[in-house]
């Protein structure tokens, strides 16, 4: 958990435009978000990893960085008037457009 805690610490110092903080699993929760970018609609699959107590843990370790997590996804599409689904699913972020893709134990 500390490594994994030193790394958010790490990629928010180095890229300062970070954001949100999503576990792999959480990923769906984003599409049709503005964010939402996917270049191969082939590539959907169903993740588990690395769950929520664990991306829960993260959160609450990093709490202080003030990320923005799966409710704020919500909130913000709900905003938008974008359907938020009922239950999780994936998205793809990449460093390119300084959001963080999640990493596991």
């Amino acid at each position: 958990m500390r490594a994994n805690l030193e790394l958010v610490r790490y990629l928010v110092k180095k890229f300062p435009t970070i954001q949100y903080l999503i576990g792999h699993h959480e990923h769906n929760l984003f599409e049709g978000h503005p964010l939402w970018r996917e270049k191969d609609e082939s590539y959907r699959t169903t993740k588990t990893d690395p769950g929520d107590r664990f991306v829960n843990a993260v959160r609450a370790g990093v709490g202080d960085l003030q990320l923005k997590g799966v409710r704020e996804i919500a909130a913000e599409k709900k905003a938008a008037n974008i359907a938020v689904p009922e239950e999780k699913s994936e998205i793809r972020l990449d460093f390119s457009m300084k959001r963080l893709y999640y990493f596991h134990e």
